[in-house]
């Protein structure tokens, strides 16, 4: 990680570095865990059309609701936004052709998301 550690996160759109450490306390955590969810949730799409693919609503509702409250955590707030909408969308429709551009839409926010945490803490 580089020199200015949590001041390099503030200009990462969709990101609330200050939310994210209250949760942790201690700086270098909160650094690593944020740097994991970012990876761990990528495929989030292809975890969903899996689920489409299987008509198994369920599944995808809990992937959903595990990825927002890991980004709720990290003080990723446009991450948990976004599934929190696919979320209820899938809960109140239960359709998930109308979900999938929203998916896309989720999915395109971490990868960002993951490139500029990389980038702001100076890993590769």
């Amino acid at each position: 990680m580089n020199e200015s550690g949590l001041t390099s996160l503030y200009g990462i759109e969709g990101l609330d570095p200050q939310d994210g450490l209250s949760h942790f306390g201690d700086e270098e955590i909160y650094l690593r865990m944020l740097a994991k969810f970012t990876m761990l949730h990528q495929g989030i799409r292809q975890d969903v059309l899996k689920a489409f693919e299987n008509r198994d609503a369920e599944a995808a509702m809990a992937m959903l609701h595990k990825v927002r409250g890991a980004a709720g955590y990290v003080g990723a707030t446009a991450v948990a936004e976004t599934a929190l909408r696919i979320e209820r969308d899938l809960r109140e429709n239960g359709q998930f052709g109308e979900i999938l551009g929203m998916v896309d839409l989720l999915e395109d926010t971490l990868v960002r998301m993951n490139q500029a945490i990389r980038l702001a803490l100076g890993l590769s």
